[in-house]
């Protein structure tokens, strides 16, 4: 029997924590849809999204719990959609 020893996929955290539970921080943390739109993670537009989750208490607050818990060393570092 042939046993290959597969590399890591990657060497960076956020596709770890897309493997792990779904999640993929690299899109939008709201609609999670890859798409055209440009995406920004400014300090202040991530607190008022952080704020928003919190009041609404859906799945955007799930998966920004998700990313703090998994990424202590990036926390609070998401990507949203910046529409007005």
């Amino acid at each position: 029997m042939d046993y290959k020893i597969s590399s890591p996929k990657s060497t960076c955290l956020v596709p770890l924590v897309a493997e792990d539970d779904g999640l993929h921080p690299s899109l939008c943390i709201i609609c999670q849809e890859d798409n055209k739109s440009p995406l920004t993670n400014e300090e202040a537009g991530r607190a008022r999204v952080k704020l928003a989750a919190a009041l609404r208490n859906d799945s955007v607050t799930k998966r920004i719990k998700r990313l703090d818990d998994k990424m202590d060393d990036h926390n609070g570092m998401f990507s949203y959609h910046n529409t007005n």
